[in-house]
């Protein structure tokens, strides 16, 4: 619980730049998702 208040913090710290991480590893995860199923799955 200490963890993630302090966690927290960080992100009032920098909000926008955190928000900008976010996005990249959500487009990342997306990019390697859709990469593995198309590897493991051949169409």
């Amino acid at each position: 619980m200490k963890r993630l208040t302090i966690f927290w913090d960080l992100t009032k710290v920098s909000a926008t730049d955190f928000g900008f991480f976010l996005k990249k590893i959500d487009i990342a995860c997306r990019f390697y998702c859709c990469s593995t199923l198309t590897y493991s799955t051949p169409l």
